[in-house]
């Protein structure tokens, strides 16, 4: 226990001595360099908690690109969601004009009908008129027809006649009288031709009319 006593006084007066030992120098250095390092990451970590909690210029940046992103792609949607639309009303448009000139078409054929048959109902209106005339213009030659051959019957059989061609009891000339006959009968025959032939052209216009009537009345059905 004395020598114990006496080797701690010994150490204890003896002068301080550092010692230049190379592996506690690099003790001694890597202990500070652990220092430095942890004090600088506590510093780092420090202010890094300082910015979290603080809105950073980089997030707003973000949020206004994201907001112009989807602002941009609204407005694509929406442009293109028109153009379809204006496509679809010209669509709209040119079938709506393609009916308004058929329309207008079929409007001008009617009108064209129309006057062909009031053309053809005016023609016949002059034909049935004409065909009235020569109605009576028949019956009155028949007449007339009837009477002078009544009349040269008479004269047949009542007066003689001369040389001349005169009776020798009136002294009217009976051969003229048998050519104005004659000549009427012709006649006549020329007006009963006559009178077949506007039949017929009557006949023809009433089918064309009543053919016209059925497609005019067909076309405004269709319209």
């Amino acid at each position: 226990m004395a020598s114990l006593k006496r080797r701690r006084q010994s150490l204890a007066e003896a002068p301080y001595r550092p010692s230049h030992n190379s592996t506690k120098l690099q003790t001694t250095t890597r202990r500070s360099s652990l220092r430095s390092t942890v004090s600088t990451k506590s510093a780092n970590t420090v202010s890094d908690d300082g910015d979290i909690n603080e809105p950073s210029q980089n997030f707003h940046k973000t949020i206004a690109s994201l907001k112009s992103a989807a602002e941009s792609l609204t407005v694509r949607v929406l442009e293109e969601t028109a153009d379809e639309q204006a496509r679809v009303i010209q669509a709209m448009r040119l079938t709506i004009s393609t009916k308004d000139l058929r329309i207008q078409k079929l409007n001008r054929k009617i009108g064209r009908r129309d006057k062909s048959l009031e053309k053809l109902r005016k023609r016949m209106e002059r034909s049935e008129t004409a065909f009235s005339k020569l109605n009576w213009s028949n019956v009155e030659a028949m007449d007339v027809g009837t009477s002078q051959d009544e009349m040269m019957k008479i004269l047949r059989d009542k007066r003689p006649t001369s040389t001349d061609g005169l009776c020798t009891k009136c002294g009217e000339n009976c051969s003229r009288l048998v050519r104005d006959n004659k000549q009427l009968r012709d006649r006549l025959h020329e007006v009963d031709g006559l009178c077949m032939r506007l039949r017929t052209e009557c006949s023809k216009m009433e089918n064309k009319i009543r053919g016209l009537e059925k497609d005019l009345d067909r076309i405004r059905g269709k319209h």
